[in-house]
Parts: C-alpha cells; structure tokens; sequence
C-alpha cells in the first residue's frame, strides 16, 4: 500500500515540474515573439 502512495506522490511531482517547465517554454516563447514585433 504504501508503494502505490509514493508511486502517486512521485508522479504528482513529476506532473507538476513538467508543467512549470512548459509554463516556462512558453513564457520564454511569448518574451521572443514580443521582442521580434517590437523590433
């Protein structure tokens, strides 16, 4: 039983640094598109 709850606990971490670093990608993305327009 408790090897299921770390396996969940681990995947919800993992979901979680997936998601920033996509958060990041396009915060990083967006930042580019903005600077090439302003240009």
């Amino acid at each position: 039983m408790q090897d299921l709850s770390t396996s969940l606990l681990v995947g919800d971490m993992g979901i979680n640094y997936f998601r920033q670093i996509f958060k990041f990608i396009l915060l990083l993305k967006a930042l580019y598109l903005i600077k090439d327009w302003s240009m």
